[in-house]
């Protein structure tokens, strides 16, 4: 932006008088999908969206909606538009349902074990029980290796294991009674550094009776 402002001031201290960059063409239409530009769920005006680094302008009309590609145009003279500033890579994120055999069918209760899009894992609690909603046991040392294996089930699917694991975050029902038999889980599983990180949570009750551990974790993932 203070390039083209500078170039517009060098301009007003002309003898002539201030001059103004003539209106550039009009950009040339695409149908490229790469070009959907995030910010399209926008109903505004039209509106001139210039990339700083590649000098394309994208054109978005007054009825955008929700993936329409903006139009776009190379052209050379930048000091015309609004500058783009953190999308200068425009694309549709891809979105992947994690659902291995091996865990319960989420999605006949409504939700998913895991989403991938765009380069994020994102997934839901994993306990323990069985894909037939047995408990592994009654106590927290068993949920604990159940639910950590559920958690590799699930990142085999995505070619992950638990040395990738970044991030843990741990729901323990009576967490100051049943923090020691929860790291004596979490010590077999991690145990070489680097250690994950990790948060434990205390809540009182987890989404059924008998659950006493639920785990979250984050591993990067590539597209």
């Amino acid at each position: 932006m203070r390039e083209s402002v500078d170039s517009l001031s060098r301009q007003e201290k002309t003898e002539t008088g201030p001059t103004f960059p003539d209106k550039p063409e009009e950009p040339t239409t695409t149908s490229d999908p790469s070009l959907i530009h995030p910010d399209s769920r926008l109903k505004t005006d039209e509106a001139v969206v210039i990339d700083r680094g590649t000098k394309t302008k994208y054109v978005t009309p007054a009825s955008a909606n929700a993936d329409v590609p903006y139009v776009s145009g190379t052209i050379d003279d930048t000091s015309t538009g609004i500058y783009f500033e953190f999308h200068t890579d425009c694309h549709v994120m891809a979105r992947k349902q994690i659902a291995p055999d091996g865990l319960i069918d989420a999605s006949s209760i409504g939700y998913s074990h895991g989403i991938v899009v765009d380069g994020t894992l994102f997934m839901s609690g994993q306990v323990g029980w069985n894909e037939k909603f047995e408990l592994a046991g009654e106590d927290v040392t068993s949920q604990t290796f159940k639910a950590f294996e559920n958690v590799e089930i699930l990142l085999e699917d995505i070619d992950r294991s638990l040395a990738d694991v970044t991030k843990v975050t741990a729901h323990i029902v009576e967490l100051q009674t049943n923090r020691d038999a929860f790291f004596e889980v979490w010590n077999e599983v991690f145990a070489d550094p680097p250690y994950p990180c990790l948060t434990l949570l205390g809540p009182q009750q987890l989404a059924q009776d008998g659950l006493l551990v639920e785990l979250e974790v984050e591993v990067p993932v590539e597209d």
